[in-house]
């Protein structure tokens, strides 16, 4: 049997092939990986723990702000009106 996680699923409406159509919030990342983080606290698994590493990890790649500090809500769109 293979094992896939819940929010990789090939049914979601929002991903094909690995490729996110839909982009996220800062919130959606943070509360996504406190919900994985509380599973890990409650099973003792460590793909939890991971994976919440993982989604924290590319949260600061798109949302932080490396020349005020901080993070966005959402990501840079270099195509958005100033």
């Amino acid at each position: 049997m293979v094992h896939h996680p819940p929010w990789r699923s090939a049914r979601s409406p929002a991903v094909a092939d690995d490729t996110s159509y839909v982009d996220g919030l800062m919130a959606d990342y943070a509360f996504f990986a406190e919900a994985l983080l509380d599973a890990y606290q409650v099973a003792g698994r460590e793909p939890y723990l991971a994976a919440a590493e993982r989604i924290m990890s590319r949260a600061v790649e798109l949302f932080w702000d490396a020349e005020g500090g901080g993070f966005f809500d959402r990501v840079a769109d270099p195509d958005a009106p100033a």
